[in-house]
Order: C-alpha cells, then structure tokens, then sequence
C-alpha cells in the first residue's frame, strides 16, 4: 500500500519538477577565496582559489551510474542572497538539502527521510576533486583529537585538512557524521551512529542528517577577511 502511494505521489509531482529535468547549471558564487557552481539537483563544485576543486553531491555508495533522473525535484528555492535550499524525492525518501555560503566556504546540510523501512548505511555525502594537485596531503583528525596523515583510506575522522595543495588551505569539518577516505583522496561523508549504537537500516520517518562544512583559508592558516557574498542565478537557466 505505501508503495502504491509513493508511486501516485511521484506521478503527481513530475509536472511540478519540469524545469529541472536536465541537470545543468543553476548559479553561482564568486569570492576571493572560492568559486561554487550549485546543479539544478543540488549538487555542485567548490573549488578553492589556487587549490583544490571539489564536486560534492548526496549518493548511495557502491552503486554504479547514479543520475540525475532518479531525483524527482518537488522546489529549489533561493532563501536569501546566500542561502538555497533543494526538497526531493531520492532513493525511496523525501530530501531536504540546504547550502548556505560565506566569504570563507559553505555549509552542506541534507535530510533524508525513508518513506517506508530503508537501508541507509550507504548513503553517503561524497566529494571527489576534479583533479587532485600534485603535491596534495591530506591531514585527518580522529575522534580522539589524533592527527594522522592520510596517504591512502580510512575512517571515522571529525576533520581532513588539505596542505600543500597550493595558496590555499581547505578544511572539510564533519557537523554531523564522520569521514571516510576510501581512495585517497576521495572523501565520504556518513552518518550511522546514535547514542553509540549502530544503524543499519531506519524505519519510515526516521530521518538520516548529515551537514559538513567547507572552509578555506590562506596556506599560511589566516583566515580570509569578510566579505559580501551572493549567489548568481545563470542567465541561461
């Protein structure tokens, strides 16, 4: 029956995602220190200034082909001069994504909710660099406080730090969840903890949150100064 309402709901909705049908470019934002081009399905690049590019986007690991047609867009709202939000359906639940930027990086939030019982294990928020500068090192922080240079995978860290990755410095800070680097130097976020315990598979309206955090700063670790900053729709939207 659940699924049978999934199902009429998603019909219902196809006409209001119309435009949103291809995965092109929505806007972006330029600052000193960063450049981000956000996707009509919420995804985006993030690329620190002299540095490393990232493309960031929500998946399920370990499943080939992921694309755009299997999002059902409900809205994309540009909340104010900085913030966008994205409400869709994915993988069997309801999203809600928020990117909020400043003059020193953006803040990545997503809510997955199972319309009905659903394995989220592998759900992950995952950033890949375009192309990974040469020289680049990757420094980790356990949950202990530990700092560990990442050469090669692992997981459960609170933070990775690039260096040496040119005149800037780029942090990814886990708000909610903890890193893994599969493949170095391809960082994953994920969420399966609570009070402790591990969970594999989350009832209907049990929600999955995960937030990271980008942060760019100059390679000598000063922070870059305030600045406006706004999110520019493309003019071929």
């Amino acid at each position: 029956m659940r699924t049978a309402a999934l199902l009429l709901l998603l019909a219902a909705w196809t006409s209001q995602a119309a435009e949103f049908q291809d995965n092109g470019l929505w806007g972006t934002v330029k600052t000193a220190g960063y450049e981000a081009a956000v996707s009509r399905n919420g995804g985006f690049s993030f690329a620190a200034e002299g540095s490393l590019k990232l493309d960031c986007s929500l998946i399920r690991s370990w499943v080939a082909w992921q694309r755009f047609p299997q999002i059902m867009m409900l809205e994309a709202t540009q909340v104010d001069t900085t913030t966008l939000r994205f409400r869709y359906f994915w993988d069997g639940g309801r999203v809600e994504e928020t990117l909020s930027f400043d003059a020193r990086g953006v803040t990545a939030t997503y809510a997955y909710t199972p319309l009905e019982t659903r394995n989220t294990q592998y759900i992950r928020c995952l950033l890949t660099p375009a192309k990974a500068p040469d020289g680049l090192r990757m420094v980790a922080t356990g949950p202990n406080g530990s700092l560990t240079w990442l050469d090669a995978g692992g997981n459960n860290f609170l933070d990775l730090s690039t260096r040496g990755a040119g005149k800037r410095e780029l942090d990814l800070i886990a708000l909610e969840g903890r890193w893994g680097v599969e493949r170095f130097p391809i960082a994953m976020l994920g969420n399966n903890m609570r009070g402790g315990q591990w969970i594999g598979e989350r009832a209907a309206g049990d929600t999955l949150r995960m937030s990271y955090r980008l942060l760019v700063s100059n390679a000598d670790g000063t922070n870059l100064p305030d600045a406006p900053v706004s999110f520019r729709v493309s003019s071929g939207r």
